[in-house]
């Protein structure tokens, strides 16, 4: 009565995390239909081994659904193993191999209702193990191997945090399984240790596959995020923090920069676009490496940049000059000369002003300072 009530806790588990593969949107149909396929294996193997039991010493008429409940408990079981670890690890190289030996022992165990080469009734409708046991035994530890082998393999793409609660996993159903065996198949484990497994595992695979989307969002973020050609925050951040700073207060002491690179346009016509982007390139590490300590540093598209820092205002012109030394001092492989136009507004200077006006008004003076640089000329 006890072993029937834990078959039939099990059976609902097993309902209830179909559902929730189901609902789940972060399982992929392919990881899905693996799942599906697992629970089903499970599920036979479950209730084929609770029948075989139910039916010992029961009247003579249950011999053929006894042998029938035995044939599947010892195709399934085995099967119910590997296909568990497909849950996470879709196809394996050792597939090939792996399903000639299921489709052998279900050969073999076919057989075996009429030879009694793996089980056997007696008279009173007890099932006993036939002279070739050991044969099932072979595919029941290569499911076991390949269990461990699996994860093993598996393991080498974690790390050791997200690995651990996988092996416990394993070991949970390892255990159930060898309890089982070493009993003579008096205390009944192995298959509810593999319905706990299961539960562990839908809990483990959607954390890991919460963490692996969560990541592709932040790797995705920082593709747009990231100029591509300076490694400086991108025109999509700069746009982000306009729209942030268009109800939020700036901090204080900010100071919004604009930049330009004077002579871009005669360096692309004369030695050519690759020398444009090296003068681009140059231009962003030097204004990185003087205003990113205090801020972000964007590139807005073409030769034009930007940064917001908090920053002290006295800093401010020392931060110039500095930049202005860095570009003296520029050498690139295609051209040795470098010179950024810089405008800049201070927010305390416009309190009422958002981002995007401050922005505005540096820039003009940007344009100015531009003006000035090639009227020395």
């Amino acid at each position: 009565m006890h072993y029937t009530s834990v078959i039939v806790i099990s059976c609902l588990s097993i309902l209830c995390l179909t559902l929730l593969v189901h609902g789940n949107t972060h399982i992929s149909k392919d990881a899905k239909r693996r799942f599906y396929r697992s629970y089903i294996i499970i599920l036979i193997a479950v209730l084929s081994e609770w029948l075989s039991v139910m039916l010992d010493g029961t009247p003579w008429w249950t011999r053929s659904i006894h042998y029938f409940a035995k044939f599947l408990d010892y195709v399934f079981t085995p099967a119910a193993g590997i296909f568990f670890v497909r849950q996470i690890l879709g196809r394996s190289k050792t597939d090939k191999v792996t399903v000639r030996i299921l489709l052998l022992n279900l050969v073999f165990q076919f057989s075996s209702v009429f030879t009694g080469w793996t089980y056997f009734l007696d008279e009173n409708n007890y099932m006993h193990h036939g002279p070739l046991w050991w044969v099932y035994m072979l595919v029941y530890l290569y499911s076991i191997a390949y269990v461990i082998c699996c994860v093993v393999v598996f393991s080498r793409s974690f790390d050791r945090r997200n690995l651990i609660p996988l092996v416990f996993i394993i070991v949970i159903i390892l255990v159930g399984a060898a309890i089982q065996e070493i009993s003579g198949s008096v205390i009944r484990t192995a298959s509810i240790s593999m319905v706990m497994g299961s539960i562990l595992l839908f809990i483990y695979y959607s954390d890991y596959s919460m963490l692996s989307y969560d990541e592709e969002i932040n790797r995705q973020n920082s593709l747009l995020n990231t100029d591509v050609l300076t490694g400086i925050y991108s025109r999509y951040a700069f746009y982000e923090a306009l729209e942030t700073y268009s109800i939020r207060k700036l901090p204080r002491n900010t100071a919004v920069f604009s930049f330009d690179i004077n002579c871009l346009k005669k360096v692309n016509d004369t030695l050519g676009h690759v020398a444009g982007d090296e003068l681009i390139k140059g231009a962003a590490t030097i204004i990185s490496n003087v205003f990113s300590p205090f801020g972000k540093c964007y590139r807005i598209g073409g030769d034009e940049m930007a940064a917001v820092i908090a920053v002290a205002p006295e800093r401010i012109p020392e931060l110039i000059a500095e930049m202005k030394m860095h570009c003296d001092t520029w050498i690139g492989e295609y051209s040795s000369e470098l010179s950024i136009a810089v405008g800049y507004v201070r927010s305390d200077l416009y309190p009422s002003l958002v981002l995007e006006e401050l922005y505005s008004k540096a820039d003009a003076l940007m344009y100015e300072d531009k003006l000035r640089f090639h009227s020395s000329f």
